[in-house]
């Protein structure tokens, strides 16, 4: 068994006070074949108010797209404000790289680095399993539940970075990955070449279908990843100095010291669904 390293959604992105006005990415560009999506906003100063009272202001009318190293491009279309899709199923390929572009109405350029789109290992399996935890005594162990199974086999000689993604629900009903799915993170490091089974999560009662994603990103994704982590598992007190922004790979083309927060990933997916019988 193998512990996974967790990521809320919520990233903390440091001293907003002394980070004004940045632009925030979240996006995963990925091999599956439908409307892939990008999340752009803007921060706030930590003593502005946001327009509605509980969210950052979005970015509006910039255009946007990906490219890959072999000269096609897919655009992104606003849909409403912040939210860029493409027009229709797109798809990634596996060794090719991607570049994420965004051009503001104000004239800035924002460029990411290239990412290479890694294969992913196939899942094995997905089994629901007793969970047990030990209770401190010698002899007892502590019934948790069921629990969600995962079982796949890692790659050997490779430098393996994988994400995973899952939601739990009632009805067999599952839109793209976004923010309302659970995610972990982890490297091979510990199990390369060797088959790896893990549990990946405790199953509320009420669920009946569960949907995962394997994916495997790059190692600058997985640094980030772990350096957001790492900021969130500090446990700062209100007298701790303030952490610095941790950057993605997202660059002003004329400003290296304008930088977005966030990162552009690019992913290669399997997934499956699995039905709770009761």
């Amino acid at each position: 068994m193998f512990g996974l390293s967790a990521c809320n959604d919520s990233f903390p992105i440091g001293d907003l006070a002394n980070n004004s006005d940045r632009i925030v990415v979240e996006g995963v560009f990925t091999n599956e074949n439908r409307v892939q999506t990008i999340y752009i906003s803007r921060t706030l100063s930590f003593t502005k108010a946001s327009p509605d009272g509980n969210s950052f202001p979005q970015l509006t009318g910039a255009q946007v797209s990906v490219s890959d190293n072999q000269g096609n491009t897919f655009n992104f279309i606003e849909q409403s404000p912040g939210v860029y899709a493409t027009s229709g199923p797109v798809q990634g390929v596996v060794g090719r790289s991607y570049t994420l572009t965004i051009v503001t109405t104000d004239g800035k350029q924002y460029v990411s680095t290239p990412e290479q789109m890694q294969q992913v290992a196939p899942i094995k399996a997905v089994e629901v399993a007793d969970g047990e935890e030990d209770s401190g005594s010698i002899t007892d162990v502590e019934d948790t539940g069921n629990v969600l199974n995962l079982t796949f086999d890692d790659p050997a000689g490779v430098n393996n970075y994988y994400r995973w993604f899952w939601k739990e629900s009632s009805a067999n009903n599952f839109a793209a990955i976004d923010s309302t799915y659970n995610n972990a993170y982890d490297e091979d490091r510990f199990f390369d070449g060797t088959e790896v089974k893990f549990d990946l999560t405790n199953i509320k009662n009420d669920t009946r279908f569960i949907q995962v994603h394997q994916t495997a990103i790059t190692i600058g994704a997985y640094n980030f990843l772990q350096q957001i982590g790492t900021q969130q598992a500090s446990g700062l007190g209100p007298f701790s100095p303030t952490p610095s922004p941790v950057r993605g790979n997202i660059t002003n083309n004329s400003d290296s010291r304008d930088f977005a927060l966030g990162y552009f990933m690019v992913a290669s997916v399997v997934s499956t669904n699995v039905e709770i019988t009761q």
